[in-house]
């Protein structure tokens, strides 16, 4: 697989011989690769595109239908994910053994850089982080767009969803929607003791119970600095609490613009 002529065309299989073999890097090509099972990072490997706009990795199909998988799950503190799109991935991972949680990515140790994670979803459960869920210390995204994730009954973080000791900064969380009576907590973010920093979150449409734009969990560790809350909007049929940020006890939010939520 090493130079374009061997090139592998399965994205999981050049992973996996990287990782035996002691290569650091899979480049992915400017073409859009189609998958139908998540691809799992679990070796110190950097699988790089050649930027948002040119590589897309996405599930096979668009809806609410099968096979429902994530698009890439991280699990070493060497994995990196970067300048690709990650399009169409389900958070119903229950198949594969790994919950429901993370359409796009799920990052339990690892980086997710300078992608796109567009048109995530989740129906007809509790699912945790749409776009992105990171698990805890050691997960970190950076320079990310996350955008156009849609949920059904009541997701927790429709862009992303943020643990204690993860880390996401310099990230856009835009265009949620949904349209349950039991709406995202945290359209936009879920914040559970991680930190949100030098984050935009605005656009984000949802019938919510508490933070269309960012929900605070009631956990001391959490932390919002430095982030952009605006334009975020539950139906008037509805009540919510915060719709900019709610939080929901311990937990500490600072120099943030929180502007033009109703």
């Amino acid at each position: 697989f090493e130079t374009w002529q061997n090139a592998a065309t399965n994205i999981q299989a050049a992973v996996d011989y990287a990782g035996s073999n002691g290569i650091a890097t899979v480049q992915l090509t400017n073409e859009t690769y189609t998958i139908l099972a998540q691809i799992q990072v679990t070796n110190a490997v950097t699988v790089c595109g050649a930027g948002r706009a040119n590589t897309i990795v996405r599930r096979s199909v668009t809806g609410d239908t099968a096979p429902k998988h994530r698009i890439f799950r991280l699990n070493h503190a060497g994995a990196v994910v970067e300048a690709l799109r990650m399009q169409y991935g389900h958070a119903d991972n229950s198949g594969s053994g790994t919950g429901t949680r993370g359409g796009g990515a799920e990052v339990i140790l690892g980086q997710v850089l300078d992608c796109e994670i567009a048109n995530s979803m989740g129906y007809g459960g509790a699912y945790y982080g749409l776009g992105i869920y990171l698990d805890g210390a050691g997960a970190v995204v950076s320079n990310c767009v996350i955008y156009a994730s849609n949920g059904g009954s009541h997701p927790v973080g429709g862009g992303a969803y943020v643990n204690a000791g993860a880390l996401m900064t310099h990230c856009t969380l835009r265009d949620y929607t949904g349209f349950s009576s039991t709406g995202a907590e945290g359209a936009g973010a879920y914040v559970n003791g991680g930190v949100l920093r030098w984050c935009r979150i605005y656009n984000n449409l949802s019938f919510c119970t508490g933070g269309v734009g960012i929900h605070v969990a009631n956990n001391a560790a959490g932390l919002v600095e430095y982030c952009t809350v605006t334009s975020n909007v539950t139906p008037s049929q509805y009540s919510a609490n915060g719709i900019g940020i709610y939080m929901a006890g311990a937990g500490t939010v600072r120099n943030c613009l929180v502007a033009f939520n109703r």
